[in-house]
């Protein structure tokens, strides 16, 4: 079944509004939650001038294919991408920002900066140190490519502006949560790879298997300094080890078990 985008909440444009949509993709099918994330985030941006909920009854398999399914209903000229785990650090300043940097014509996007929160503490370092996303563009400006960690392709030729907005992510509130998360991305991945006109070899996967999974945990762990969040770094470089690992364990079964025919199309 597809994403099925609604809009849930409207208003007319104002002094104190934005020319902006903000979109949701949503995993839970309980209309409770669909609410308190309505009210939540009316009470937090009450800048957007309209909020869409992108909802389906099974699992996203093709998270670029659902965020794309939007893009065409959008009448605002800019669209806002918030997931359902994340928060605006400052909605105060951040409308002060915007409202400066969305009467620019000659801007496509804009990169925010995002933090990463595990076990009620920010992460400094490591991979997720310092990263920036394109969350706010036009519309019209491009589409999302990549089946799981998605992006935003601009199509226009002006490079994305960054911005000092930034935005607190609070997906890994346990290791139990964190490991089903990214055994669900690997298997997505792993399919994706599988599947495209070139898909990577068994002898490709094993040499990747033994090399790539153990340099990421160096890179993120030592690298990037890890270490220096404690605890929490060590279980997100491990985390992302496994990950990493999963992606090509996943796609040596899919070589194993799948019929050539299959692989072929």
């Amino acid at each position: 079944m597809p994403t099925i985008w609604t809009q849930k909440f409207s208003q007319p444009s104002t002094d104190q509004t934005l020319p902006l949509a903000l979109a949701m993709l949503l995993s839970s099918n309980s209309e409770t939650a669909r609410q308190n994330q309505l009210a939540r985030l009316k009470s937090e941006l009450p800048f957007v001038t309209s909020i869409w909920f992108g909802e389906t009854s099974e699992k996203i398999t093709n998270f670029a294919a659902a965020r794309n399914l939007v893009l065409n209903q959008i009448s605002e000229p800019w669209l806002f991408w918030l997931d359902s785990d994340e928060i605006l650090a400052d909605p105060d300043k951040s409308f002060i920002v915007l409202k400066n940097l969305l009467q620019k014509t000659d801007l496509s996007g804009l990169t925010l900066s995002r933090e990463d929160w595990l076990h009620q503490k920010p992460l400094k370092y490591g991979e997720t140190n310092a990263i920036k996303l394109l969350r706010i563009h036009r519309p019209q400006a491009g589409n999302f490519v990549n089946q799981v960690h998605e992006k935003f392709s601009l199509t226009e030729k002006a490079p994305p502006h960054s911005s000092p907005i930034k935005i607190f992510h609070h997906s890994h509130n346990s290791v139990g949560e964190f490991f089903n998360k990214i055994s669900n991305y690997a298997q997505i991945r792993a399919k994706e790879r599988f599947f495209q006109p070139n898909p990577p070899t068994k002898n490709r996967l094993f040499w990747e298997l033994v090399c790539w999974p153990i340099g990421k945990f160096f890179y993120i762990f030592l690298w990037q300094q890890g270490w220096r969040d404690g605890f929490r770094g060590l279980i997100y470089a491990t985390m992302m080890t496994l990950h990493s690992a999963f992606v090509r364990i996943f796609g040596l079964e899919l070589l194993t078990t799948q019929p050539k025919q299959d692989h072929e199309t």
